[in-house]
């Protein structure tokens, strides 16, 4: 799937075939980070809508966060941090030496 969406950004933005590599790696890195949410929601065995009691925000509001459908606000994101007993760091962002530059 990485070679075909490289690929394509190939074809559209008629870049070297190594380059859109890097650039689908970083983007799945983004992607695969954005996601620690549901990873620590579910190591604290909590359901959505249980996490969703705790940082006062609706079941679907959790759900669409998960998805990355939805961008919280900095105030949710410290609130859903607290809820799962880590920090913003280790819920949004990547460790330094995990990021891929592009």
């Amino acid at each position: 799937m990485q070679a075909a969406f490289a690929a394509i950004l190939s074809d559209i933005f008629d870049m070297k075939t190594a380059q859109c590599h890097t650039y689908v790696r970083y983007i799945g890195h983004f992607i695969e980070a954005m996601n620690r949410v549901r990873q620590f929601r579910k190591q604290k065995q909590l359901s959505q809508q249980a996490l969703a009691d705790l940082v006062e925000v609706s079941r679907q509001t959790v759900n669409m966060i998960e998805n990355q459908d939805y961008n919280p606000t900095l105030s949710l994101c410290i609130r859903l941090a607290k809820a799962l007993d880590t920090d913003l760091n280790a819920l949004f962002w990547e460790e330094e030496d995990e990021q891929i530059q592009p």
